[in-house]
């Protein structure tokens, strides 16, 4: 989650790219609930002396940036699902292999390759028309909609009506920017709020059940044991230390995405 006090926050469910411009002036925090979910790369540079990379086309990035729906108050913010090349790219600069003493070269070569392919994205979404950017905002909206009604099994057809749009456009544009159906959203969002229920409070499963959305226990507890390959009550006992093993949302586990 990203925190800028006075002007939004924001939060990835999704395995993401993210960009955002950073005004002087403007408090910036991260914040992370448990340090162990969340892996991050982060490139950033001085805006009065951006790469060689991207310095000619600089102006039209931030152009680019402010027409996002997320952007406010003069914090451009940018966010698109992470594709293979950029995954790749940031398993190399978090784990690489290579010798000791070649490190700081490589990472400072991959970290320019990451700088490229940013760039390119950001200015590649600017050829989108017109359309493209109605159907991505209304995309936001149904993230915003799902993110705040855990408990609503809206239908993907209501959801379709809310804003406006047909259950095919809806579906391909959400998939378009957040890389995953709204179906496996909304369960990526559920099973992480359950997670942290189970390992923070002594609420009944009963009531997490409810809480994100299911009507029965058992449902919820095969939703759960699909995603995170054990059962609510044994990762309440990992959670607490009852088990020693990884926590389900741990990097350990594979759930979650190598780059944030």
């Amino acid at each position: 989650m990203i925190d800028v006090p006075g002007v939004a926050r924001f939060q990835l469910n999704v395995p993401s790219f993210v960009a955002y411009f950073h005004p002087e002036g403007i408090a910036k925090v991260n914040a992370w609930s448990r340090p162990s979910f969340y892996t991050c790369v982060s490139v950033g540079f001085d805006k009065a002396h951006p790469p060689e990379a991207i310095r000619s086309c600089f102006p039209t990035i931030l152009e680019t940036m402010a027409r996002s729906p997320q952007s406010k108050a003069g914090f451009l913010w940018f966010e698109r699902p992470l594709d293979p090349a950029m995954q790749q790219i940031a398993g190399q600069i978090l784990s690489p292999e290579i010798h000791k003493h070649l490190i700081p070269h490589f990472l400072s070569i991959k970290s320019n390759e990451m700088i490229c392919l940013s760039a390119d994205r950001i200015l590649k979404h600017s050829l989108n028309d017109d359309i493209c950017n109605v159907y991505s905002r209304k995309s936001y909206v149904v993230k915003q909609y799902l993110d705040n009604h855990l408990q609503d099994n809206i239908s993907i057809e209501s959801l379709s009506r809310k804003v406006g749009l047909s259950e095919f456009s809806l579906s391909k544009a959400f998939r378009d920017n957040f890389g995953c159906s709204i179906s496996d959203y909304r369960t990526s969002i559920r099973m992480a709020q359950a997670a942290r229920m189970l390992a923070s409070t002594t609420v009944s499963m009963k009531r997490i059940a409810f809480e994100v959305g299911y009507s029965h226990v058992s449902n919820f507890s095969i939703a759960f044991k699909r995603r995170f390959g054990i059962t609510p009550g044994q990762a309440r006992a990992k959670a607490t230390g009852l088990d020693a093993g990884p926590s389900p949302l741990s990097p350990d586990s594979g759930d979650q995405p190598s780059l944030r």
